[in-house]
């Protein structure tokens, strides 16, 4: 958790990666998600994006005091280059990793 979002870093052996972020409040909740490859060099990881995906849940009033759900999202293929400083915490980044400054735990579920 970082600033009341949760942010969820999976890295595979494959060189992809799944970053996702689920924030949360007063009935509304948003989810993002960006997929693509990463590539870890002297302190560094590059991350390149190639799609990202965004959905909502929020209440929304309607006329005569009724109320109901609205949903929406979207997604996108794009190409974003991120460089980010990196730090693996233990023997392959058992204990977690630092990431642009940020120590993120091992993921336990």
């Amino acid at each position: 958790m970082q600033h009341g979002v949760l942010n969820s870093w999976e890295f595979y052996p494959d060189s992809t990666f799944l970053h996702t972020t689920v924030a949360s409040g007063s009935g509304t909740s948003v989810r993002n998600s960006e997929r693509g490859t990463f590539r870890v060099s002297e302190g560094f990881i590059e991350l390149r994006i190639t799609k990202t995906a965004t959905g909502y849940v929020t209440p929304r009033a309607e006329s005569h005091g009724k109320q109901s759900t609205q949903v929406g999202g979207e997604q996108e293929e794009k190409e974003e280059l991120r460089r980010l400083r990196f730090q693996p915490l233990g023997p392959g980044g058992k204990d977690g990793i630092v990431l642009d400054g940020v120590k993120m735990k091992v993921k336990t579920w």
